[in-house]
């Protein structure tokens, strides 16, 4: 339990477990959860203005880019990234997927989108 709000199942211990986790119903909706090569990291800090306001511009800018463009697809917020062999699971500020990489199978999407 991490203060009195977020609980951590004894489970997740390991990348696989984190995956399963992240993906259950039991994931917060709140906070940043991380998880890369066997380190587990947790940001319940509530997000800044200026890091918002930092994050819309690149946002309005890199994503106005990849649709004018036709470079692929620009994703904000709360989408998870894993890489397996990295073992590697996120929800970074945003991503971007371009059209070559879910050509070529290097992206694949899962669950829904």
């Amino acid at each position: 339990m991490i203060n009195g709000g977020v609980h951590i199942p004894a489970t997740v211990n390991d990348h696989d477990s984190f995956r399963l986790w992240a993906h259950s119903d039991r994931f917060p909706e709140r906070g940043q959860f991380f998880f890369l090569n066997g380190k587990f990291w947790v940001d319940l800090s509530m997000e800044t203005l200026i890091h918002n306001q930092i994050k819309s511009v690149i946002s309005i800018v890199v994503g106005s880019i990849v649709l004018n463009e036709g470079l692929g697809t620009y994703l904000a917020d709360r989408m998870m990234l894993t890489h397996v062999a990295a073992r590697l699971s996120c929800e970074p500020g945003a991503m971007f997927v371009s059209n070559a990489s879910l050509a070529d199978g290097l992206v694949t999407l899962a669950k829904g989108d």
